[in-house]
C-alpha cells in the first residue's frame, strides 16, 4: 500500500506529490520519502502542517510527533494541531518555521525515544518536551486514554531549558567544585 501524504498546489490538477509512505505486509517494512530527497526536502517537518495550520493558530501551539499515524490518530480524536517529522531530524530551520506560526512548540515522541534533543528557548517562544510512558507513542496514548489525557500530557510538557538543566544536573555532584566544573563543561556546548 502506498499512501500519498501531502501535495503542493491549490487545485487538484496542479497538485504535485511532496511526501509519500509505503507499508508492505510481509515482512512489515515502512518506506517514506527522506528529507534529503527532492520530495522530502519540500515536506520535512511538514506532514499535516497545511491541515494543522488553523488549529495551531487557535491554540498557539504545535505538537510535533514522529509519524503520520500519530497525526492521523490525534486528528481522529479532535487534536488538529499536530505535525510529523517522519523520522527526520528536527533542525533549527524547522523550529524557526514553527515558531513564526505559534509561540509554543511541544515535541511529543514515542516513550522509547525520550532522549531526542532539540534547540533552545526564545524570550517569548517556548520549546517543550511531552514525555509519554515507555509503552506508548502519541497514537496508542490518545487511542487508549483519550483526547483529554493526551492534552493533559501536552499541557504538562517540560520546557526544554528545564529538561536540559535537570538532565545535566542529574549526573554531577553539585556539592563539589569538580561536579560544578563538569556541569559547566557539559553545558557550554549547549549554550553556544
Amino acid at each position: 500500500v502506498i499512501m500519498a501524504l501531502s501535495w503542493s498546489g491549490e487545485q487538484p490538477e496542479m497538485k504535485n506529490l511532496v511526501n509519500y509512505s509505503a507499508r508492505f505486509a510481509i515482512p512489515m517494512i515502512a518506506v517514506t520519502s527522506k528529507a534529503d530527497s527532492s520530495l522530502g526536502q519540500a515536506a520535512a517537518l511538514g506532514l499535516g502542517l497545511p491541515k494543522a495550520r488553523e488549529a495551531c493558530r487557535q491554540t498557539d501551539t504545535v505538537i510535533v510527533v514522529e509519524g503520520y499515524m500519530d497525526v492521523v490518530a490525534l486528528a481522529q480524536h479532535g487534536i488538529g494541531n499536530a505535525v510529523a517529522t517522519l523520522g527526520t531530524a528536527t533542525t533549527t530551520t524547522h523550529v524557526r518555521k514553527l515558531l513564526r506560526m505559534v509561540d509554543r512548540v511541544v515535541f511529543c515522541f514515542d516513550g522509547d525515544a525520550a532522549e531526542n534533543s532539540l534547540e533552545a528557548r526564545d524570550e517569548q517562544k517556548v520549546l517543550a518536551l511531552a514525555f509519554l510512558p515507555m509503552e506508548h507513542d502519541p497514537d496508542s496514548y490518545v487511542r487508549g486514554l483519550g483526547k483529554d489525557a493526551f492534552q493533559a500530557a501536552i499541557d504538562r510538557a517540560t520546557p526544554l531549558s528545564d529538561f536540559l538543566l535537570q538532565t545535566l544536573c542529574s549526573h554531577v555532584d553539585l556539592s563539589s567544585a569538580e561536579g560544578r566544573a563538569k556541569l559547566l563543561a557539559e553545558a557550554k556546548p549547549l549554550l553556544q
